[in-house]
């Protein structure tokens, strides 16, 4: 119930950002549209969503700060594709351009603040476009200091 009002709560805050992006008129900067990312809108877990084709890796950073989770479900057995939800924080008090990782509803990591800069606005425009979440396959890896790792469409910036 807590994931859906977050969810709600959250899709606001990103149509809030956007409108208010496009009113500053900021329009520089590398940005990945939402063009340039293969996917497709399909049921992920039972929820509506776009999928992101997963063609190489991007591995996530931060996990250090979630780790209690993160080992919760290597002991659960989770690991090899498994479902990552990636979620604009507009908000971030640390990065205004963050996108978090979220695995079995809980927080895993962020990408990092160079790769965020680029993914979070095409994925408020996915969001946008589809009113759905964006998702993508991950791995796990690790038992005492388990890594995150996304699988994402080869199209993203040179810079992945």
């Amino acid at each position: 119930m807590i994931y859906w009002v977050l969810v709600i709560v959250g899709g606001s805050l990103v149509l809030w950002f956007v409108v208010e992006y496009l009113r500053a008129g900021r329009t520089s900067g590398p940005t990945l549209t939402a063009a340039h990312m293969r996917h497709q809108v399909k049921d992920v877990d039972g929820t509506k969503a776009v999928w992101l084709e997963p063609e190489t890796e991007l591995h996530v950073v931060g996990e250090s700060f979630y780790r209690d989770h993160l080992r919760a479900l290597v002991k659960a057995g989770v690991g090899r594709n498994t479902v990552a939800w990636l979620v604009p924080e507009p908000d971030n008090p640390h990065d205004p351009n963050a996108v978090a990782v979220m695995v079995h509803k809980g927080k895993v990591g962020h990408l990092s603040r160079e790769n965020a800069a680029s993914w979070q606005p095409a994925l408020l425009a996915l969001m946008t476009a589809y009113d759905a979440p964006v998702a993508c396959s991950a791995d796990i890896r690790g038992k005492k200091n388990p890594g995150v790792f996304l699988r994402v469409p080869n199209d993203a910036p040179s810079h992945f």
